[in-house]
């Protein structure tokens, strides 16, 4: 498998950054818009799966 980086560039001169990585040997695959969504769960139900692999237990 394959090791994927991922990086936030902020105020950069995009050309400049592409002509160097491709100066390095980069070669570019595409383009993507990801978007990151944030959840908060509101009421915990005891013995449930709350999403995200996490299990909510009785506290004894």
């Amino acid at each position: 498998m394959n090791t994927e980086y991922e990086i936030r560039i902020i105020e950069v001169d995009v050309d400049k950054v592409v002509r160097r990585l491709e100066e390095l040997g980069a070669e570019k695959v595409g383009v993507y818009d990801f978007r990151r969504y944030t959840y908060d769960i509101i009421q915990e139900k005891v013995d449930t799966w709350q999403g995200l692999g996490q299990m909510v237990k009785r506290q004894r």
